[in-house]
């Protein structure tokens, strides 16, 4: 009875110091002054801001915080708060705003609703929220306020000179813009091999990181997603041709982090800064210390898709019909027309793209090899030889389990 009591009690608190908010915060100009520090915002999103305030003041209605916090299953002040700061984060995931700028905003909302019950039960503020927090929350904000200033300040710099490259942020707008049923952005690309983690953390700092991946853009959504989560607070850009990158190496700018997006007989380190660079299996490596990303597991990526608003059915559906492979989910899930021809059309032997389309699947038991002979009019070492190839890269012919 009494953890019951006291969720109540913190489900009353969250409810006033949420009205608290809105009553402040009663016009566009209110919420531009809640974020005086992210000022840049609305000089580039104007014309969002009408929308994006009207819907934040029905999110922290009292209806729906009463909702939210309904769904703790303990006292736990921090759980409020990581749940408030999702729900928040989430809404303003709906608009194109940048995450650097969304996650400031998200918590500066969070904190203004924590805050609030120091003053409507300062008593009872201490006994949820430690003091401790606040101070972490203000480091945290303090960083990416840096970070924000700092990827502004590096693509002036880049666009004056005309230098082709692109921040994670544009990456993820780019990405919003581009899918649809359902919209999915950087965050769907949660790694959930911790092997990797550990070992990309502990080379972060590295003048050079090579991962090997399925697929080169897969890949570099994957990392974007990691230092994400890591909260890292360099500036990262993915660069696009090996012309841009020279000019990069001429500029001496130091501490960012920068992942090449092209192929090129030879691509140098940049000094001072973190180079990320991607191989696949088509991919070459010279490196005796390559961290190697595994394939996501189908629980992941239907679990993302969820998270992203696609119902539970027809995302484990997409993702058995898929074998969870990137290219064939990009087909299903992004807008536009997908034109590059996969290296198969010209590259494999009719013969064997009949036989495999005619069996759909096989194993290699003597009745199965005596099937894929008989149609194929190859032994089967020699079928296998020449379909290997085709079964990796980005757009594969065939998946094999």
């Amino acid at each position: 009875m009494l953890p019951e009591l006291a969720v109540g009690e913190l489900t009353d608190l969250v409810v006033s110091a949420a009205g608290r908010v809105i009553n402040k915060t009663n016009s566009v100009h209110s919420w531009k002054q809640l974020f005086v520090n992210s000022g840049k915002f609305f000089c580039e999103y104007e014309k969002n801001a009408d929308q994006i305030f009207d819907d934040l003041s029905v999110a922290l209605s009292s209806q729906n915080m009463a909702k939210l916090a309904a769904e703790l299953d303990s006292e736990n002040g921090y759980e409020i708060k990581g749940k408030l700061f999702n729900y928040i984060l989430s809404l303003l995931h709906q608009y194109e705003v940048p995450e650097d700028v969304a996650l400031s905003y998200a918590s500066g909302i969070t904190n203004e609703i924590i805050n609030g019950i120091s003053v409507i039960a300062p008593e009872k503020y201490d006994r949820y929220f430690l003091n401790d927090w606040r101070e972490e929350d203000k480091s945290y904000l303090q960083s990416l306020s840096v970070k924000i200033e700092k990827i502004n300040t590096a693509l002036t710099t880049f666009n004056e000179r005309k230098i082709n490259v692109y921040s994670a942020n544009d990456f993820d707008i780019e990405l919003k813009r581009k899918t649809i049923n359902p919209r999915i952005g950087i965050d769907f690309f949660e790694i959930d091999d911790d092997r990797f983690k550990t070992a990309f953390s502990e080379k972060i700092h590295d003048n050079k990181i090579c991962v090997r991946g399925r697929f080169v853009e897969e890949t570099i959504y994957c990392i974007l997603n990691e230092l994400w989560r890591m909260r890292e607070p360099r500036a990262v850009f993915v660069v696009q041709s090996e012309e841009d990158w020279g000019h990069l190496r001429s500029i001496e700018q130091e501490g960012n982090i920068y992942i090449p997006n092209f192929v090129a007989d030879e691509i140098v380190p940049i000094d001072n800064n973190t180079n990320i660079f991607i191989y696949t299996d088509n991919i070459p490596a010279f490196s005796n210390e390559i961290i190697e990303l595994r394939p996501r597991t189908y629980e992941t990526i239907s679990k993302c898709l969820i998270r992203a608003g696609m119902e539970i059915n027809k995302a484990n559906a997409l993702v058995a019909e898929t074998h969870g492979l990137y290219v064939a989910m990009k087909k299903k899930l992004f807008n536009g027309q997908l034109l590059k021809m996969p290296l198969w059309i010209s590259g494999l032997d009719n013969k064997i793209k009949k036989t495999c389309l005619l069996l759909g699947q096989w194993t290699e038991c003597e009745g199965d090899i005596a099937v894929v002979e008989n149609l194929s009019g190859m032994k089967y070492e020699e079928f296998v030889d020449k379909l290997m190839p085709y079964t990796k890269g980005e757009d594969p012919f065939i998946h094999g389990i």
